[in-house]
């Protein structure tokens, strides 16, 4: 009897190992750090010959390089994180007073043209699901999207060329740290990629986002304590007839990242910006027009710390590309033309005193595979007389910049 005994506890003893066996085997197969684990990668690789202001360039570059891993905790959570290359500043130099000669200090600790890696985006992100005309909704929480520049280059695939206007002119960045939603309209536009071209934002109906953020940028500290509300609505308004005509309006309000104003926590900043675009296979054409008060840093303005105003600024942009007929359609011919006039109300110069920038680039591309292509392209910028450089607020004082102009051969990686 008691061999009996002995013998049927080892025997259970037995069983619950096996099945802890089992049952720790199946989650440690649950468990796969590797499960819903992807990455990807695209750099800019650049070789440019410039004449930029009698200064001149023969170079090869990395423009930027992107290192994003994403990772799907379950149906509903997921993260991003992206990491971005980009060459340091050459060594910045401090002056400080020593009796009566100021002297020029190098930091020892300088990155002198390193490249350095920089977070981009890091977020998580929450599917809702739908409700009503609202689909595929969700919610982001961390450093994300802002404004309509990941929408601009679902249709443009020349960032590699350079920036989109909107950073470009100085007026607003392209990821900041808060909170997020964003979602589509109707559900799924059928067979968007043979349709527009393009399987991002693919709502049948358009697409939306909306922020609220520090405001700073991704690559500036906060200065303030104010935050940012930005966001995108883009409307299909014949989904059935033309799917690629879509009709956009963007925007931000809030303050710039300064300690200006009469309250040291900024000054008023906002753009608005509508667009119209037309997305097929084949060829894409959108033309964007923007007014803006100030910029997100808080460079267009006039006067200085508690009197300081921001400028109103206006600025427009039309880009075109065009696959040629060849039998696999891997050539493209693009161009883009662009203004902008910080100081739209004359307010640091005359009324007949001018103060726009005008950029004209055209290129070709070729496609090599999987997103990877090749871009030459050629680009002259020209200035009104009292214009400053891309970016930089105008002066009083006429300056009479030449064109700059640049030749470009472009590499961009992607896998």
């Amino acid at each position: 009897m008691k061999r009996t005994k002995v013998r049927l506890w080892a025997a259970a003893v037995v069983s619950v190992l096996a099945l802890a066996s089992v049952n720790g085997g199946a989650r440690a197969a649950e468990e796969n750090p590797l499960d819903g684990l992807k990455l990807s990668g695209e750099a800019f690789i650049d070789w440019s010959r410039y004449e930029i202001q009698d200064a001149t360039s023969n170079e090869f570059s990395l423009k930027r390089g992107y290192l994003t891993v994403t990772k799907k905790a379950n149906p509903w959570l997921s993260f991003r994180y992206t990491l971005d290359v980009k060459q340091a500043a050459t060594s910045t130099t401090v002056t400080q007073e020593e009796g009566d000669e100021p002297i020029t200090v190098k930091p020892a600790n300088a990155l002198d043209g390193n490249y350095a890696f920089r977070t981009k985006y890091l977020f998580a992100e929450m599917l809702l699901g739908s409700t009503g005309f609202l689909s595929d909704l969700r919610a982001r929480v961390g450093m994300q999207h802002v404004g309509p520049d990941d929408f601009e280059q679902s249709m443009n695939p020349y960032r590699a060329q350079d920036r989109n206007w909107l950073e470009r002119a100085g007026l607003f960045g392209t990821a900041d740290l808060g909170i997020g939603v964003n979602g589509a309209f109707g559900g799924k536009l059928e067979d968007a990629k043979g349709r527009t071209g393009s399987a991002k934002y693919d709502g049948r109906f358009g697409s939306f986002q909306l922020a609220l953020t520090n405001g700073s940028n991704y690559d500036k500290a906060e200065k303030n304590e104010n935050k940012l509300v930005s966001g995108r609505i883009s409307v299909r308004p014949a989904a059935a007839a033309v799917p690629g005509l879509q009709l956009t309006a963007a925007g931000a309000f809030g303050k710039d990242n300064t300690l200006d104003g009469p309250d040291a926590a900024g000054v008023d900043f906002n753009f608005l910006m509508g667009m119209v675009s037309w997305q097929s296979p084949r060829a894409t054409v959108y033309g964007q027009y923007f007014t803006s008060d100030n910029s997100q840093a808080g460079v267009f303005g006039a006067g200085s710390g508690a009197g300081r105003t921001g400028l109103r600024g206006q600025s427009w942009s039309a880009f075109a590309s065009v696959r040629l007929p060849d039998a696999d359609s891997r050539w493209a011919l693009f161009g883009r033309a662009s203004f902008t006039d910080p100081d739209a109300d004359d307010d640091v110069t005359a009324s007949d005193q001018e103060t726009g920038v005008s950029v004209l680039t055209g290129g070709v591309s070729y496609d090599l595979a999987k997103g990877n292509m090749f871009i030459a392209a050629f680009e002259n910028t020209s200035y009104d007389p009292y214009a400053n450089e891309l970016g930089k607020a105008p002066t009083a004082t006429e300056r009479n910049l030449k064109d700059d102009q640049r030749l470009q051969l472009v590499y961009k990686l992607e896998f």
